[in-house]
Formats: C-alpha cells, structure tokens, sequence
C-alpha cells in the first residue's frame, strides 16, 4: 500500500487533477524522513566496552547489538564504530568458515566463498557459546593491541 502511494506520488500525469494530492503525500513523506533522521541521530550516551569510547558522530555511534548477538540482544556487548567495525570482519569470516565447512567445500577458491555466502542455512550455523568464546578472542587481540600502543 505504501509503495502504491509512493508511486502514485511520482507520477506526473494529469497534475491538475492530482497535484494536491501528490503534493499532500509528498509532505507526509518527508515529515516521516524528519523524525526518522531525529531519532536516528539522536546521541547514545554509551560507551564501548573495550576502549570506553562513546559516539563519534551521528551516523558512528556505539552499536549496541553486534553481529551474533541479534536474537539475544541483553548479552551483546556495545561496542564503537571502530570495534564494530573489526568484530563485524572477524565475525563473518567465522562465520563463513563454518558455513564453508558443512557445505564441504574448499575455502581456497572464490567460487566456494561465494557459494558459502549464497547458502541460507534455517538454523544458525554457530553456537552462542562459540560466538561467545571467539568474541573473547577478538577482545583479548585488541586489549594485546591496546597494551603494546602504551
């Protein structure tokens, strides 16, 4: 329905009998932009649990469900742009080796990479302990790399 009124509003023909209309909608449409870009800008006020950096800008903020920890949300650590960043990285490719391995296909070619990525699995392919313990090993690799800066 509103993809409907979405092209209803783009369409050019007859302005003298729907121009106010379009017009009408058009408004409504950047009325609802408006509070989606307020509320989407809005500030945090987290911080990241590893380097306790808080929001950069408007659109780098502190995310506060990672990769892995979508369907249980309250153990998600938040995490800044930068870590998310590389959490995001580090969860793919494992995600992605498990997925390589119970496709049995061979991680040395592109085409297997990309047939690991086009498979959709109706479960999970990673445990929530294993998620668990490689977020452990991401966060001991940039704690190690924070200590050898100082």
């Amino acid at each position: 329905m509103l993809k409907q009124a979405l092209d209803f509003m783009q369409q050019t023909e007859r302005p003298h009998v729907h121009g106010e209309v379009r017009l009408k909608i058009l408004s409504l449409v950047k009325e609802i932009e408006a509070v989606y870009k307020q509320h989407a800008r809005k500030p945090t006020d987290r911080v990241c649990d590893i380097c306790g950096k808080g929001d950069i800008s408007d659109i780098h903020k502190v995310k506060d469900v990672i990769k892995g920890y979508e369907h249980r949300e309250h153990t998600s650590p938040w995490l800044c742009y930068g870590h998310a960043s590389g959490w995001g990285i580090s969860y793919m490719r494992f995600e992605e080796a498990r997925k390589m391995r119970l496709l049995g296909l061979n991680k040395t070619t592109f085409e297997d990479k990309l047939e690991s990525r086009r498979t959709v699995f109706s479960e999970p392919v990673l445990l929530d302990e294993e998620v668990d313990l490689h977020f452990v090993q991401y966060l001991a690799k940039q704690l190690h790399k924070r200590s050898m800066k100082k």
